[in-house]
């Protein structure tokens, strides 16, 4: 049986990239309900943009986890 969340962890993949499950992202939540993906390197490192441009396919910062919502 397939996994309705497979399909949304692959779409995310796709369209967000390597953010999508980084250790450093931040997803922002608008009023009006669109998610901006943050950097948080980004604060403490100026070669990471704040808001990178979406999908992230190479992330020298990248690190494996959940991130934060």
């Amino acid at each position: 049986m397939d996994d309705p969340r497979a399909s949304g962890q692959e779409h995310l993949s796709r369209t967000v990239g390597l953010c999508a499950h980084c250790a450093h992202v931040q997803v922002i939540v608008s009023d009006k309900g669109s998610r901006f993906y943050q950097c948080r390197l980004s604060f403490i490192d100026a070669r990471f943009p704040r808001y990178p441009p979406l999908p992230v396919i190479e992330c020298a910062g990248y690190t494996p986890g959940f991130g934060q919502s």
